[in-house]
């Protein structure tokens, strides 16, 4: 990392070269500023030159060619390009507009940016200069001048990566035959999968049927169950209905970050190092400040759920992933710092985050964490949703085997009698293939029966409810996909 960090600070001396990456971030073709390194190695560069290291480069055409003479061979190069096919070139967004992918002046010298490499073993950020003043950036501060970050990405899955061909989304492919897949539809801005008139729901606008689910069984709300309403037309007088296709799926309808205070749901996810590898030199650094956030981005939040199934012991499940800005999430501001002195002055900030904030996570417009129909004659009346924040790191996959239940009321896809009828529930034993990210930030899991109510009354109003962890806090209904 700190060999291509010298070799792409010293190609970003050039206009021509800086005029690349501004403009490739700025196309956020993952949804983020971000740059692979794959897809712009053979573009041309101009005529770069190191100022402090004697470094030349001869007949260097392209950003790869340039790279060459900081390895130890081109050999050296091809092997780091293969360890690491995601490395990407990430413009940060700094506070007070201090820099931006949409803001850097190119033509101006002194926006050369330095370079930032996002480590998994330290907390501090090793950054090289652009003079080849190389300094490390405490993880409680924020620069406020140009740099740029060095890192793999969380959004796009290589060719070369088991994951890839499980996954349905679209292709990005490189001259140097590694291909690219986004690792979700949610990062492709490309895939609009709305359905026509789809309207979601929040606290504030509440779907006419869900209310009607609720309304349905007023005189007893806690006994009987709303999803046997909206699923199936179940009412206390029509206790037997063929479930309503799929007009409705499950929703996660908000999302928050629900950590004892502000701060302790930021550093929950805020971290972008190994807890295996941890300096215990830096351990007290730590506790004292906040992690770094910065070099990552967006947040990437990824959720599993578990359906289990009736017809095979294989388990159903299907993952959804959650793009977001730390304002989605947080409410930040800034407070400064200024060190040093006339040409060596140097702003930071440190983020002070007051309060979390409730993202409406179902709602047109918006990435949406849509799960399947819950039919009752395939899926187990238990479903568990499974949370995570994404870091990028290895993936491996193990084997979990649980016993769910079914409802046993159910001929073909039609429900007989309210709740379980008169013959209550069958049992089975599904194993399913969970993939394990080292490196990710656990956000706690919750269970799911079919019969918890998705809305409740509150004070007299209609209320999502909520299902928490120690971290997070959502709320789940289902919502209209097909009209």
């Amino acid at each position: 990392m700190e060999k291509f960090g010298k070799g792409l600070s010293a190609a970003l001396k050039t206009q021509n070269f800086r005029q690349l990456i501004k403009n490739e971030a700025i196309k956020k073709f993952n949804g983020d500023t971000d740059v692979l390194y794959q897809l712009i190695k053979n573009q041309p560069i101009g005529d770069v030159y190191m100022k402090k290291s004697g470094v030349t480069v001869e007949g260097a055409n392209t950003f790869h060619d340039f790279l060459i003479p900081f390895f130890s061979s081109e050999q050296e190069l091809n092997a780091f390009e293969s360890k690491m096919p995601t490395l990407t070139v990430f413009v940060p967004e700094l506070p007070e507009n201090s820099f931006s992918a949409e803001n850097w002046d190119i033509n101006d010298e002194n926006q050369i940016p330095d370079v930032a490499l996002r480590l998994d073993n330290i907390t501090y950020v090793p950054v090289i200069g652009r003079d080849d003043d190389n300094y490390l950036i405490a993880p409680e501060d924020v620069p406020s001048w140009a740099v740029v970050v060095v890192k793999e990405n969380e959004r796009m899955t290589a060719s070369t990566d088991a994951s890839y061909n499980s996954l349905n989304t679209r292709v990005i492919s490189s001259t140097e035959g590694i291909d690219f897949k986004f690792s979700s539809n949610n990062f492709d801005p490309q895939f609009t999968s709305f359905s026509d008139g789809f309207v979601g729901a929040t606290d504030n606008n509440i779907p006419q049927y869900l209310k009607t689910g609720y309304d349905v069984f007023a005189a007893n709300p806690f006994v009987n169950w709303q999803r046997d309403n909206i699923y199936y037309g179940l009412t206390p007088g029509t206790t037997t209905g063929a479930i309503s296709g799929g007009k409705y799926r499950e929703h996660i309808v908000t999302f928050r970050m629900n950590a004892s205070t502000p701060m302790a749901s930021y550093l929950a996810i805020a971290d972008s190092f190994n807890e295996v590898k941890r300096d215990p030199l830096l351990r007290q650094t730590w506790q004292r400040g906040n992690p770094t956030a910065w070099t990552e981005g967006n947040f990437e939040f990824s959720v599993n759920c578990f359906y289990g199934a009736k017809g095979a012991n294989l388990g159903l499940s299907l993952e959804q992933k959650l793009p977001c800005t730390p304002n989605d999430l947080f409410n930040i501001s800034w407070e400064s710092r200024t060190t040093g002195w006339w040409f060596w002055r140097k702003t930071w900030f440190r983020p002070i985050i007051s309060g979390v904030k409730t993202m409406n996570t179902a709602v047109p417009g918006r990435t949406r964490l849509a799960f399947a129909t819950w039919n009752l004659n395939e899926f187990s009346n238990v479903w568990r949703y499974v949370f995570d924040e994404i870091d990028a790191s290895t993936t491996t996959v193990t084997s979990e085997t649980n016993t769910v239940k079914f409802n046993a009321n159910i001929s073909m896809d039609t429900k007989i009698g309210l709740k379980f009828g008169a013959s209550g529930e069958t049992t089975n034993t599904n194993s399913w293939a969970v993939t394990v990210i080292a490196g990710n930030d656990a956000l706690g899991a919750f269970v799911l029966p079919f019969w918890d109510n998705p809305i409740n009354m509150v004070n007299g109003q209609y209320r999502l409810r909520r299902y928490t962890t120690s971290l997070i806090e959502v709320s789940v209904a289902p919502l209209q996909v097909q009209f």
